[in-house]
């Protein structure tokens, strides 16, 4: 018997890189991978398609994270299962980006959703939490990693001006010269769709 998987890349509006022709890129040559560009609250998928919703990083950059979850859950099979990894007010408060650049601690806040209010529009979506816990990890302050940084690469960093930037960098090569590592957590909540049809 084949199997097959499908690979939906998709994206609401302009992101750091491009992530469907990166995804293209990486899948180009496996025969049963198919990438498809769509709007996020409007996937154009039949009702009960996937297994799994993948959602890393995604929810913050939507305009409507309870129409989000509603669409996750219509294109989910029965019994599929919805992962989202996302941050919560404590990873937030934790990681290294907001420890070296304060700054972004109050817009990173208000960027994200809360967890209550997640786990509240996916029980109203028809969603049940199956699990969530936090991972964490240390990433050493290499100079790519810090060449990264000083480009920009998360979406929050273009949000403070240059002079906070320019300190947070002074902040993280200091840690750097003192042989500190990176910390990054996240939250990763397991959703289910609950039997029934789509």
């Amino acid at each position: 018997m084949e199997q097959t998987a499908e690979v939906a890349a998709i994206r609401k509006s302009v992101t750091v890189g491009r992530p469907v022709e990166e995804a293209f890129a990486l899948c180009r040559d496996l025969p049963n991978v198919q990438i498809v560009q769509g709007n996020v609250l409007a996937p154009p998928f039949k009702p009960a398609l996937f297994d799994v919703v993948w959602c890393s990083g995604v929810l913050h950059h939507t305009p409507d994270t309870a129409g989000t979850v509603v669409e996750a859950h219509r294109v989910l099979a029965p019994g599929g299962r919805m992962v989202l990894v996302t941050d919560s007010q404590d990873t937030l408060t934790r990681r290294s980006l907001t420890a070296f650049f304060p700054e972004l601690l109050p817009i990173e806040l208000a960027r994200y959703p809360a967890i209550p209010v997640l786990h509240d529009e996916a029980a109203r979506a028809g969603l049940q939490l199956l699990t969530q816990e936090q991972v964490s990890g240390e990433i050493a302050l290499t100079d790519q990693f810090l060449a990264r940084l000083a480009a920009r690469c998360s979406s929050a960093m273009r949000l403070i001006p240059p002079s906070d930037h320019a300190a947070g960098m002074e902040r993280v090569r200091a840690a750097q010269d003192r042989g500190e590592t990176w910390l990054s957590c996240y939250e990763i909540i397991h959703y289910s769709r609950r039997g029934g049809v789509a």
